[in-house]
């Protein structure tokens, strides 16, 4: 692939090869993700399966585990541009705001409530602009 550049007020072309698509060294470079993602999954999973009590805590734990998870998955796919990545990825951000404010800030019993029922709603509403940005360009196309 023939790349033009401009250096010292010349012009200069430099024959660039590009990796094979099949080259297993791209192929590990974009499946590295999983050696960030996997283990959030897998601890989700865990505290899914043996954790105890099952509280509000619990749930928490459980969620922010599985959403950290898929934002890490977006965020790899985001700089490839995979189809609506983006946009998974900023929807997924404006969720795991609440949580990490609900784990940080309320140190609550297993079986409590974590404060204020409504604490989540105000961060949905940008997370659905996002979906719906999403729906009106993907149907203006």
């Amino acid at each position: 692939m023939p790349i033009t550049v401009l250096r010292d007020g010349q012009r200069q072309t430099i024959l660039w090869q590009m990796p094979a698509a099949t080259s297993i060294l791209w192929r590990l470079a974009h499946l590295s993700v999983l050696l960030f993602a996997l283990p959030f999954w897998l601890a989700g999973t865990v505290v899914l399966l043996f954790l105890q009590p099952q509280g509000t805590g619990w749930r928490l734990l459980v969620t922010l585990n599985y959403l950290i998870a898929l934002w890490l998955a977006a965020g790899s796919a985001s700089q490839l541009h995979v189809a609506a990545s983006s946009l998974v990825l900023h929807a997924i951000t404006w969720l795991l705001a609440p949580l990490y404010r609900s784990i940080s800030t309320s140190p609550f019993p297993p079986h409590s409530s974590p404060g204020a029922p409504g604490a989540f709603c105000p961060l949905f509403t940008p997370s659905r602009a996002s979906w719906r940005c999403w729906n009106y360009s993907s149907s203006s196309r």
